[in-house]
């Protein structure tokens, strides 16, 4: 047997008896970790999901702390109602078309199942499984889920230990972090919009490959370390959602032309950082990175062609924050991230290769646990291509024009990927386990327009608010 194989078979041990261990147990209506380690969420969270140092800790050693639960079990469910301030884009030629549907009305967003926890000492999981029903498109299948194998190096005589280390495996690239300015866990982290590269309403049309491109199409193995609580370090090879492991994607569609369902062989993911936990604060700087090659297959032949678009990301994160808990509690995120990526003829891009820049920021202020205000910004810039980010893409309701529009001459447009938006969220917390929640997004710049395009379409226009509640029982 190859050692990739071997490590697959293994992977797929690990994952099956967490879930047997898991499935072997009167469920009680509260979060499952909260009930494993006789903490309320608030030790574990800023807010969900941002970890406090207590979090990070619990997540690193695989999530066994505490007592194995008879039925590991949570139910959660986002609800909410998102309105686009203009529902319709003009088009070229005249006329108009929706762009968000339906608009202003309340919907049932996602409903998960989780599930995992403590197996033994050395074992644990997260297990996810989300039902979605945005704009009427219902849909089911597994989502972020992951399992560790840990152990720990205690020097003698000390009581803790000095260096964590460990084997996972996770379906959603950047996931297994505990920082939040990894893509899997960029602000905001629900509501009426996302970060690039997630479904929403009409936004950028640019997204790096990190992005969510791979979430739950792609499969990682990985080994880490964690000295000291201080610096971390980790190597994880990503795959496609094919072959032992192929359950991790269960229930996501399958194309073959889309970014990790034909990833060609195994894909590196590293990350580095260093962190330092103080009083009541704590502070991360580090850096991460991928190299995905990617698979094209031919519409004419059917014939899967040698590797073809490539994708290097590479990305710098640093986090802060202050866990007083009363009555403040502050904490910011900023990250920074470059891609370079080249393409087959075949791919479609006007381009042979292009560059594309993210940056994030994000700051939250929590009052007595219960009254919070969260403020982000995204700026996104890179190289112009027509076919990738031109207006007729589909990916949004506005594209920038280097001269006149003509149906047969210019029909996309220059295919600029620029865009900047703040987003403003206010939350209430009753619970720890309930939050209602106010956002608003406002685009200053969107797919190389900052005024108004010569449709009279504006960034503007894609302007929205949510009002939603989040309850985990």
């Amino acid at each position: 047997m190859s050692v990739c194989k071997g490590a697959r078979w293994f992977a797929s041990a690990l994952i099956a008896g967490a879930a047997w261990f898991g499935a072997i147990s009167t469920a009680d209506a509260i979060p499952v970790f909260a009930r494993q380690t006789g903490h309320n969420c608030q030790a574990c969270h800023i807010s969900y999901p941002e970890l406090t140092a207590y979090g990070r800790d619990f997540k690193l050693n695989g999530y066994t702390f505490g007592v194995a639960q008879p039925i590991p079990f949570a139910i959660a469910t986002m609800q909410g109602l998102t309105s686009v301030s203009k529902n319709q884009v003009n088009l070229p030629g005249g006329g108009t078309s929706e762009t968000n549907s339906p608009n202003s009305r309340f919907e049932v967003q996602q409903s998960s199942i989780f599930s995992g926890g403590r197996v033994n000492d050395n074992l644990g999981a997260f297990i996810q499984w989300t039902w979605s029903g945005l704009g009427g498109a219902t849909h089911a299948g597994m989502d972020n889920t992951e399992v560790r194998l840990v152990g720990r190096y205690t020097p003698e005589g000390d009581l803790a230990p000095e260096l964590v280390y460990g084997l996972l495996v996770n379906n959603n690239m950047s996931m297994q972090d505990v920082w939040m300015g990894v893509p899997a866990w960029r602000f905001p982290w629900w509501g009426a919009g996302v970060p690039p590269g997630r479904t929403g309403p009409p936004g950028p049309s640019a997204a790096a490959e990190l992005d969510g491109a791979l979430a739950q199409r792609a499969i990682g193995i990985g080994v880490y370390g964690w000295w000291r609580k201080t610096i971390y370090a980790e190597l994880s090879m990503y795959r496609s959602a094919s072959g032992t492991l192929s359950f991790l994607g269960a229930g996501q569609p399958k194309d073959p032309n889309v970014a990790g369902d034909k990833l060609a062989g195994y894909n590196p993911y590293w990350r580095l950082a260093y962190s330092r936990d103080w009083g009541y604060n704590s502070i991360e700087v580090g850096t991460f990175g991928t190299h995905v090659r990617q698979y094209y297959l031919d519409p004419v032949t059917g014939l899967i062609d040698a590797p073809a678009n490539v994708y290097n990301d590479y990305a710098f994160d640093a986090q802060y924050q202050y866990n007083k808990g009363e009555p403040w509690v502050f904490s910011a995120t900023t990250s920074y991230l470059h891609e370079n990526a080249t393409y087959s003829p075949q791919f479609g891009a006007s381009n042979s290769s292009n560059k594309l820049n993210e940056y994030f920021l994000r700051g939250t202020a929590y009052y007595n646990r219960m009254y919070g205000l969260s403020l982000g910004y995204v700026n996104i810039t890179g190289s112009s291509d027509s076919n990738l980010y031109g207006f007729n893409s589909g990916s949004s309701v506005l594209g920038s024009f280097s001269g006149t529009y003509d149906p047969v001459a210019n029909p996309v447009g220059n295919g600029n990927p620029d865009s900047s938006y703040w987003v403003l969220e206010a939350n209430y917390v009753p619970l720890q386990n309930m939050r209602f929640t106010l956002q608003y997004f406002m685009y200053n710049k969107l797919n190389g327009v900052s005024g108004t395009d010569q449709f009279g379409n504006k960034p503007s226009d894609n302007n929205t608010f949510f009002a939603g509640i989040w309850w985990a029982f």
